[in-house]
């Protein structure tokens, strides 16, 4: 999406309606899931769903923060896995995974503060 500039030019308030698309990109696959991101797609404001998906697209960071470590899933599609350093992966964790991979995150996040 970054790349075609279509997040230019479409209204924030469209990229707010839940569709197909939007559960695809976000891994929003069972109907709970798909709840979930509506809930989350009415609580943010259009102006700021924009400028955020603009400034995802642009980011350019070449420092990663020391004590830090990264959790990723590798079918992220909003962020994809090939683009990151990644210190852990879950796998077929999706852009929404703390939500439908909570289990295997927390797993993670024990193992590193152990």
């Amino acid at each position: 999406m970054g790349k075609s500039g279509i997040t230019k030019v479409l209204p924030g308030s469209v990229m707010k309606k839940p569709n197909f698309v939007l559960e695809h990109l976000f891994g929003a696959k069972t109907k709970e899931e798909k709840s979930f991101l509506k809930e989350i797609l009415a609580d943010t404001d259009p102006d700021f769903l924009k400028w955020a998906l603009n400034a995802i697209i642009k980011w350019k960071n070449t420092t990663i923060p020391k004590n830090t470590i990264s959790i990723h899933g590798d079918d992220d599609k909003i962020l994809p896995i090939k683009n990151i350093k990644v210190d852990y992966v879950i796998k077929e964790g999706g852009h929404i995974m703390v939500v439908n991979k909570a289990k295997e995150v927390e797993r993670v996040i024990r193992e590193v503060l152990r």
